[in-house]
């Protein structure tokens, strides 16, 4: 009978360990996720400073461009404020943090994923789109025909497909961004789940 009782206090015991050593194997596996979303995060956040970067760089250019006369001023100030917006919305649809996924409550990240990942979306079909479809014949407009009528088509070709490769490379930022972000909303759902 004494021995029974011993034998069920080691099985007590190492229940009791196995349950600290589950217990601080869920901790590390939530802290790798959380620490991988992260940094998933901070690549997606990114994009918003390169915007930043890319866009005060084209407004220097296009402020030679119009100081050496090849663009109206009105050109000018549109293609600026373009940009600014541009920047702006950037900067207002990265809601989530990378601190956010370290230390905040998932259900509240996940939300602001999702509404960071909805409102890329509705920028890109819905400013980006029109506003390049404005801006591109402009371009064409009052940069080539207005000032080179004898080169237009040259630079109407070649702004062309300008337009084309930096609307793909902005197109693949913006898939590579909803990648990320897609990808830290199925690691929260494997969290969620456990």
């Amino acid at each position: 009978m004494e021995n029974n009782t011993f034998e069920m206090e080691q099985l007590k015991e190492q229940i009791a360990i196995l349950n600290k050593k589950l217990d601080h194997e869920t901790i590390v596996n939530e802290n790798l996720l959380r620490n991988a979303m992260s940094s998933k995060m901070r690549n997606a956040n990114n994009y918003a400073w390169i915007d930043l970067a890319m866009g005060v760089v084209a407004v220097l250019l296009f402020f030679i461009i119009y100081i050496f006369g090849e663009c109206s001023g009105w050109f000018f100030l549109f293609t600026t404020l373009m940009l600014a917006v541009s920047v702006i919305i950037g900067f207002m649809t990265n809601k989530v943090k990378s601190d956010d996924l370290m230390n905040g409550d998932l259900v509240e990240v996940k939300k602001k994923a999702l509404l960071m990942k909805q409102q890329k979306r509705k920028t890109l079909l819905y400013y980006s789109i029109p506003v390049i479809l404005v801006w591109l014949p402009w371009a064409i407009y009052d940069i080539s025909y207005r000032n080179h009528p004898d080169f237009f088509w040259g630079h109407a070709i070649s702004m062309i497909i300008g337009g084309i490769i930096g609307g793909l490379i902005g197109y693949r930022m913006y898939c590579k961004m909803q990648k990320n972000v897609t990808e830290v909303l199925d690691q929260i759902k494997e969290l969620e789940k456990e």
